[in-house]
């Protein structure tokens, strides 16, 4: 709304802009291009072709407008096709982001919102892409099941927001013990399933084993006292290739 504002006072006003509207990298300066660096990552994860349409949008509207403000401040009248750029960019720009709006509100909901960890019927999709990489660089795609040992226990001795500490802080040390290109899923429940890349099944069951050790003496509080007590849970690995 303010870079609308201080347009519209240039329009009326004949006054000149600030930098983010007639800098030639005021595509770069203004709120919504610090917002779009800051996640861009995140847009390219959803739609990279997209993300860059997002990039070509802005810096047109930006352009044309430049040159409109420009030819205002000299008392020029600005050419037709400064405008018809502008709306016709500032159209795609808006449609893009309405499908973003969409991409980010369906990754939403397949997301375990206690975990926030991708929850079960994600794995079909993700799963060629897996195991095709798995392919790939030559190593087979395993599928480990992790389930927290005496779980009931925890819920039916401290409640349900202790256990809800529980899966949460093993969906944590789980997140970051495991490689970023393995995913993690909540698979239900107390269960977590993992996809990894070993050569071997001795290989998998190790790779099993050193994650179920870093939690296992990962402390965590289950109750509102100052103690705490390791989770420890158990896994199963079958090679899925």
């Amino acid at each position: 709304m303010d870079w609308t504002r201080r347009i519209l006072r240039c329009a009326v006003l004949h006054t000149t802009p600030d930098d983010d509207v007639i800098d030639p990298q005021a595509h770069a300066l203004c709120r919504f291009g610090g917002w779009l660096a800051h996640h861009h990552k995140h847009l390219e994860s959803l739609d990279a072709a997209a993300a860059d349409r997002v990039d070509v949008a802005h810096r047109a509207m930006h352009d044309a407008m430049r040159a409109i403000c420009l030819c205002i401040v000299r008392g020029e009248a600005a050419p037709a096709e400064e405008l018809d750029a502008f709306e016709q960019s500032q159209e795609a720009l808006i449609q893009l982001l309405a499908t973003f709006k969409t991409l980010i509100l369906s990754k939403a909901g397949r997301r375990d919102p206690l975990t926030q960890l991708p929850m079960r019927h994600n794995i079909e999709s993700d799963y060629l892409l897996y195991q095709k990489e798995a392919r790939r660089k030559r190593s087979a795609l395993y599928v480990a099941m992790i389930d927290v040992d005496h779980f009931k226990p925890i819920n039916d001795t401290y409640g349900h927001p202790a256990g809800d500490r529980v899966l949460r802080h093993v969906a944590e040390t789980l997140k970051r013990t495991l490689r970023s290109d393995e995913p993690l899923y909540r698979y239900g429940g107390e269960e977590f399933l993992w996809l990894l890349k070993c050569n071997s099944p001795d290989e998998a069951g190790r790779s099993a084993q050193r994650v179920l050790e870093t939690v296992a003496t990962t402390p965590v509080p289950v109750d509102d006292a100052a103690t705490s007590r390791c989770t420890r849970a158990s896994a199963a690995a079958a090679t899925a290739t």
